[in-house]
C-alpha cells in the first residue's frame, strides 16, 4: 500500500465513522445496533470488509433504553 492509498483510506467518511465508533466502543460507551450496523453498512459499501467484520466482532456495550 503506497501513500497515495493511505491517505485516501484516511480520507474515507467510512473509515472516519469506523475509527471514531471503536473509539467509543473500546471507552465502554453504550450503543445502539442500529448505529453499529449504519457503520459495518458503509463499511462495506465503501469496501472495507475487514473493517466491518472487525467492528461485527467486537464485544459491544449495547444501549439497554
Amino acid at each position: 500500500m503506497d501513500q497515495t492509498e493511505i491517505y485516501r483510506r484516511g480520507n474515507d467518511p467510512a473509515m472516519q465513522e469506523y475509527h471514531a465508533i471503536v473509539k467509543q466502543i473500546e471507552a465502554g460507551y453504550p450503543m445502539h445496533p442500529q448505529e453499529v450496523q449504519d457503520v459495518i453498512d458503509a463499511l462495506n459499501e465503501e469496501g472495507h470488509p475487514s473493517q466491518a467484520i472487525l467492528l461485527a466482532a467486537m464485544k459491544i456495550n449495547w444501549d439497554q433504553g
